[in-house]
């Protein structure tokens, strides 16, 4: 899901962003939760592990912070372009 064009108005937009900073998450990781609760609620056999399908640790990525190990983060600069 690289490019996505999703319009949305703008107050929406703007409370989401707030919702993030004040949670101290990334609008990545909100957003990648919301879409596996969703997929879940249809498939309760749904699993995704972040860390064994992307190579990152997933509490790192909720909080924004790059991977510690500097080959993942080679493997992941790769992947996203």
């Amino acid at each position: 899901m690289d490019e996505i064009n999703f319009r949305c108005p703008d107050v929406v937009a703007q409370r989401f962003w707030l919702l993030c900073a004040d949670l101290g998450e990334t609008p990545g990781s909100l957003l990648r939760s919301f879409i596996v609760d969703e997929v879940k609620a249809v498939d309760p056999t749904f699993f995704v592990e972040l860390e064994a399908d992307t190579g990152l640790d997933e509490a790192r990525v909720r909080k924004g912070n790059p991977p510690k190990d500097r080959a993942l983060a080679d493997v992941h600069a790769r992947r996203a372009g």
